[in-house]
């Protein structure tokens, strides 16, 4: 039974170090595309912050351009934060959740490997008891026979075809 606790717990580290690979693989993609599509939608001016003049010759865009640049690049870096504490918070619950399903998966899978082993230890030990029986009376018999000083060939024959029997 222990061993069986042992190599459940082993198929349980596999499922799970493949579980957690493929959680890990798929959320790198994620963080990749999606700092990738926060790249394109934040970081590019707003075509409406282009360079004008206003009567008098002074630049007010270029300030608020400026100012605007700053909240973009504040945004970015939240929103970046937040989707990678997204993901961590998600593959920590993928780890702990898989743990779990892994180890019952893994105990459901050798529950009929161990049944067969307890059930061909049983019928190791109970034919080994029932050969020792029928040896023992044949070797008992054996004994008696030969400690006989007047066994005869024809009486030693005779023992010989009943152990065969």
């Amino acid at each position: 039974m222990i061993q069986f606790h042992a190599r459940s717990t082993k198929l349980a580290g596999l499922y799970l170090a493949i579980l957690m690979t493929i959680s890990l693989l798929f959320s790198v993609s994620v963080y990749e595309l999606s700092v990738h599509e926060l790249e394109r939608s934040l970081r590019r001016p707003p075509q409406i912050l282009q360079e004008r003049t206003f009567g008098g010759g002074t630049n007010f865009t270029i300030d608020f351009r400026d100012q605007f640049r700053l909240q973009q690049e504040a945004a970015y870096n939240e929103a970046r934060d937040r989707i990678l504490v997204r993901l961590v918070i998600v593959n920590i619950l993928i780890l702990i959740g898989g743990g779990a399903l892994s180890y019952y998966l893994a105990v459901r899978t050798l529950r009929p490997i161990e049944e067969a082993h307890e059930a061909q230890s049983r019928f190791s030990a109970d034919a080994s008891h029932e050969l020792r029986t029928p040896i023992a009376a044949m070797r008992t018999e054996n004994e008696v026979a030969l400690m006989n000083p007047k066994l005869t060939l024809k009486e030693a024959k005779e023992q010989l075809a009943s152990n065969i029997e």
